[in-house]
């Protein structure tokens, strides 16, 4: 016995005209549904999150490449200067379409808005057209349509018009049925409209969103597998219908197709990351309530946390599962809704994903259907798993409106009207996420003044990224529409990152947001960008931590051009005496803008260091070094040191205006006087030494004396060993080590300076086996653990240095431990003498005879 796929009158040409009043109910449903959009459609956009500016973003360009007559595929406007390509970029063209009529008419905000609202009344119209027919229940219909048009998920992809926009799928769908009902013969006899109209309503969804095209294929092969399986068509109409159905829509499309499919082989590896694992729906989501519900949204807030990503509602509400669930428990209406509960199935299982998720975690070794399918090429285009519930919606309203048409016929009177009206309360009530969200269309002040700005010129916005932040810099882009070196596509070429990569300022901000602190060279990094077209660097302060505001700033040490509580923003060709000026001019053209001292004291022995900006007002005729210096109170330079003024740039390179960065570090001696010092910093001659022009009095630093020692220590084994002219041993104390699960031994060593040192000498201990001499084990150091070299030792100072010796490793035994001490920069050791003058073999001394290890 052969099934129908329709069941129910067909409309008549008035019976469709007369059916637009549930049109005009769903429109004023959607102002409510909505609230309080309808207050705002001028001042702001219907989203929640960044993606929602893509849109706007898109709309702004198609338009603007509309009338330059530049192709809308590929854009110079993102990733400045080589620009990037949007063939698999995320298009509504419809919507665009929509807003380009509406735009000079009501504005850019409320045309964009109703090109989002349109969705709701029209889908649930188009649900209302199928369901009627399909029941012959108008009541029943409605309600379906109400369903299909406020389903939450539906309500979740604000962001997204080129998935929320399911409202042609219905008619689509009424069409192709009709199409399959008919004979094929019926084509060349006048009722090929339906598949004309079927070819239409394919193609409006396509224009929506490329992502609803191929799920549309999916549910058409649902379709035509079903009517094969069920013997509801056979296979030479179904399969003329469908072809007919794609050929109409791929000829009407393909201009628009054909830079993606010539594409296809170049952007394989393009289409990014797969986001079918993580972005699978979770099982437990389709039994909890809508979190976005004025009543109970907060308290179910942190079940969808639990679950993590995605948080989208795809909960159909208790009221629909019941209808649902009415409808498969009655048979009379199980033999009419086969087409449709199995599709609801086929969607749920698909949004489920490749394994089972519940509560959070995804349960690996239960591999799902989608599983097989999740590296086929059509599903990698499709990416998100979780989206499919987009079509979830669709066959679940038709089971609703046969479940409800079965419950109304077995109502009489009133309750034929009150059990509808009631139901759709219900289903209103439970799908209420009031009130919606909204993004504002303010932008930074300072866009406005870089709109009138003439000529073409580039601005790089930071802090870098693709994502997020790249979306606002895209909507201010609309204000202002001059080029970016950031932006976001939906899938990103990898070349788009060409110019990011090459440039050593911008690549260490996307990679790190930080400056490599090896870019001393801050002009000649401006000025690259300069020369393909950059003109300014904005800092957006809200949109990064303050320190890395601070460090970008303090890098470029040059004066903003305009500053306000949101954006900072620099030139890239700067000037001297606009953008930056001297604490003293040294001389040939360089001056110093800026020095600072790391400290104000130090140790004797300590670092000097100091950071320094130079600028230029002409291009110096040759290289310079800075010294910088420790003046003492009388005057005179008690030490100093040169170093090149930018680390890898000369002096000679930086022409005029440059601005660069340097770091002088000056080691003090050990033995200088201590006390207060000034620092100062100059220009020498390379060759002579002699100074340029004024020298920069950078502030003081004190000196402060080390602390040595010169009262001789208690030792507790004492010896008189004598380590070349400058080193006396006085002594040794031997203990284990104490450090958690380890074997060691800890040897203090108690030396006194005979004289002041010229090497910094390491000392060594060994570990010797008693009868071989093997060497086990060794430890080579410098006192206080690199801190204190020998070369700072004063005359008559005492020093205690402890050495440890790891045995973790050694066997139990007998050892003997031997210690010397030698030049790091030869290997020499210095020759050992005791008190009466007798050396040691091998300049090394017995400190231990026996050592027994356990």
């Amino acid at each position: 016995m052969k099934r129908r796929l329709i069941v129910g009158k067909r409309y008549r040409g008035s019976d469709l005209v007369g059916g637009l009043w549930p049109l005009l109910a769903y429109a004023v449903l959607t102002l409510i549904m909505t609230y309080p959009a309808v207050l705002h459609l001028g001042d702001r956009v219907l989203g929640s999150a960044q993606d929602a500016r893509i849109f706007w973003w898109n709309n702004w360009w198609v338009k603007r490449a509309l009338i330059t007559g530049q192709s809308p595929y590929t854009t110079p406007v993102l990733f400045y200067p080589q620009g990037v390509s949007l063939t698999y970029h995320s298009f509504s063209w419809l919507n665009t379409g929509l807003w380009l009529l509406l735009e000079p008419l009501i504005g850019a905000g409320t045309a964009y808005n109703l090109t989002v609202l349109w969705v709701f009344p029209l889908a649930g119209w188009g649900m209302e057209c199928l369901v009627r027919e399909l029941t012959g229940s108008k009541s029943a219909a409605f309600l379906a349509g109400l369903m299909y048009a406020f389903v939450p998920y539906r309500l979740g992809h604000y962001n997204h018009p080129h998935l929320m926009g399911t409202q042609w799928i219905p008619f689509y769908t009424l069409y192709l049925l009709r199409a399959l009902r008919s004979p094929l013969r019926a084509l060349r006899s006048g009722r090929q409209k339906h598949v004309l109209l079927a070819s239409l309503f394919f193609v409006l969804t396509a224009l929506v969103g490329w992502n609803l095209a191929l799920y549309l294929v999916i549910w058409t092969g649902w379709i035509g597998g079903y009517a094969l399986l069920t013997r509801a068509g056979t296979f030479r109409r179904v399969l003329g219908v469908l072809a007919c159905v794609f050929l109409i829509g791929g000829v009407v499309l393909l201009p628009l197709l054909a830079p993606m499919l010539t594409g296809r082989v170049e952007a394989e590896d393009t289409l990014g990351d797969l986001q079918q694992d993580w972005m699978q729906t979770d099982l437990l989501a389709f039994v909890v309530p809508n979190r976005s519900h004025p009543l109970w949204g907060q308290a179910v807030a942190p079940i969808y946390d639990q679950m993590g990503r995605p948080r989208r509602v795809v909960h159909l509400g208790y009221t629909v599962m019941a209808l649902f669930g009415y409808g498969l428990a009655r048979r009379s209406v199980r033999r009419r809704i086969g087409l449709w509960w199995g599709g609801t199935v086929l969607w749920w299982v698909m949004a489920l994903g490749p394994f089972l998720k519940f509560h959070g975690h995804i349960y690996r070794s239960i591999p799902l259907p989608y599983y097989p399918l999740s590296r086929l090429f059509v599903f990698q285009l499709l990416k998100i798993p979780d989206r499919y519930n987009l079509l979830l919606g669709l066959s679940c309203a038709v089971v609703v409106g046969y479940a409800v048409a079965d419950l109304l016929a077995q109502l009489k009177g009133r309750l034929r009207v009150g059990v509808p009206v009631a139901l759709s309360v219900l289903v209103l009530f439970e799908y209420l996420s009031i009130p919606v969200q909204m993004l504002p269309l303010q932008i930074p002040s300072f866009y406005e003044e870089l709109a009138r700005e003439t000529g073409e010129f580039g601005v790089v916005e930071l802090p870098i990224d693709f994502y997020d932040t790249a979306k606002e810099y895209m909507l201010y882009q609309t204000v202002h529409g001059h080029p970016i070196a950031e932006g976001h596509v939906s899938r990103r070429p990898t070349e788009a990152m060409a110019f990011l990569d090459a440039h050593p300022l911008l690549r260490g901000l996307y990679r790190r947001q930080e400056i490599d602190p090896s870019l001393t060279d801050v002009v000649r990094q401006l000025r690259t960008l300069q020369d393909v077209g950059f003109r300014y660097i904005i800092i957006h302060k809200q949109l990064v931590e303050a320190g890395r505001v601070a460090d970008w700033r303090s890098w470029l040490a040059i004066a903003p051009v305009y500053e306000d509580q949101e954006v900072v923003v620099y030139r890239t060709q700067p000037q001297y005496g606009r953008d930056f000026d001297f604490a003293v001019e040294m001389g040939d053209g360089i001056g110093v803008i800026s020095a600072r001292l790391a400290a104000t004291s130090l140790a004797q022995g300590g670092w000097l260091e100091m950071d320094l900006v130079w600028g230029t007002r002409a291009a110096p005729g040759r290289d310079w070094l800075a010294r910088l210096s420790l003046v003492s109170r009388s005057g005179s330079d008690v030490q100093w040191v040169d170093f090149e003024p930018c680390m890898g740039w000369s002096t000679s390179e930086w022409g005029t205006d440059g601005v660069a960065r340097g770091h002088g570090a000056l080691r003090a001696d050990p033995f200088i006087e201590g006390g207060t010092y000034t620092v100062t910093v100059e220009l020498v001659d390379p060759a002579t030494g002699a100074r340029a022009g004024q020298l920069l009095s950078v502030g003081q630093v004190e000196v402060q004396a080390l602390r040595r020692v010169f009262e001789r220590p208690e030792v507790e084994v004492p010896v008189e060993a004598f380590f070349g002219d400058g080193l006396r041993l006085l002594g040794y104390d031997l203990r284990p080590a104490l450090w958690p699960e380890a074997r060691g031994l800890d040897v203090t060593l108690h030396w006194q300076a005979m004289q002041r040192m010229e090497v910094a000498f390491k000392f060594f201990a060994h570990l010797l086996d008693l009868e071989t001499g093997e060497l086990v084990a060794q430890a080579d150091v410098m006192p206080h653990d690199w801190t204190y070299p020998t070369h700072w030792w004063e005359k008559g100072e005492f020093v205690s240095d402890e050495i440890t010796l790891s045995v973790s490793d050694v066997p139990a035994g007998v050892y003997r431990v031997v210690i010397g001490v030698y030049d790091p920069e030869t290997g020499a050791r210095l020759p050992i003498t005791d008190a009466a003058g007798t050396g040691r073999a091998e300049d090394q001394y017995l400190l231990v005879e026996r050592l027994a290890l356990p």
